[in-house]
């Protein structure tokens, strides 16, 4: 939400406490954390079946928080990074296949786009992470905002391994695959030139996928011009 990180809690369930597996996932919870100036402050351990939560606690300037509201017919929609590789690898996991490297990467060590996020401030005029799929995060930036959108499939932006894969199986991974925790913001047509200047700055890629429009839902289109229908918008936490 643009906030400058400051504070952590972690709280465990573990089924049993092994030297390797905790001492490694500590090693690399604190050096992210590190990175980010981020303390660990508290939270809890206790026995039971494996669970992880991490609360995250952050500082912003009143007036400066981004929130899924604001967006308006005519924006453009902006994605960072590339969508559908940690998907890909669970997908592929649960095949019994090999992940592409890439992928694999990107299921188990996401990167928070921590500088990204505090230089939308005043630029964004609504933002959402794509925690869930593309599909489901904008439609709540929409649901949220009083729009619809559209997405030009051809434009959305993935890795070679992604890019390789047969369109039928390629688009719902970009369109629905969860766990990218990538950007999707919104901001006027008349600030795109920031973006070039981001990209510079912070060495991310910065896509435009689509518009902000006067409809109520989230439609995508393909090369063609012809509407494509994902048989899914992503995952619900209540299904």
């Amino acid at each position: 939400m643009g906030a400058e990180p400051r504070w952590a809690l972690l709280s465990l369930s573990l089924p049993e406490i092994g030297p390797g597996w905790l001492d490694e996932f500590m090693d690399a919870f604190l050096a992210l954390a590190g990175r980010h100036h981020v303390a660990l402050v508290g939270g809890d351990t206790c026995a039971g079946p494996l669970s992880l939560t991490v609360t995250a606690l952050g500082v912003v300037e009143p007036g400066r928080v981004l929130t899924r509201t604001g967006a308006r017919p005519g924006d453009l929609v902006v994605v960072s990074g590339t969508l559908g590789d940690a998907a890909l690898a669970v997908q592929q996991l649960e095949n019994g296949e090999t992940p592409l490297p890439e992928a694999l990467a990107a299921l188990l060590r996401p990167q928070p786009r921590v500088a990204l996020g505090a230089r939308l401030a005043g630029v964004a005029s609504a933002v959402i992470d794509i925690s869930d799929g593309l599909l489901a995060d904008l439609g709540h930036v929409a649901q949220a905002s009083g729009c619809g959108a559209e997405i030009e499939l051809e434009r959305l932006p993935c890795s070679a391994g992604l890019a390789a894969l047969p369109e039928a199986r390629r688009w719902p991974l970009l369109l629905a695959g969860g766990d990218a925790y990538e950007l999707c913001f919104t901001l006027p047509e008349e600030r795109s030139g920031r973006l070039d200047a981001l990209r510079d700055e912070l060495g991310t890629a910065l896509t435009v996928v689509g518009r902000m429009d006067e409809g109520e839902a989230v439609r995508c289109r393909a090369g063609d011009g012809t509407l494509y229908t994902c048989d899914r918008t992503g995952y619900d936490h209540f299904a």
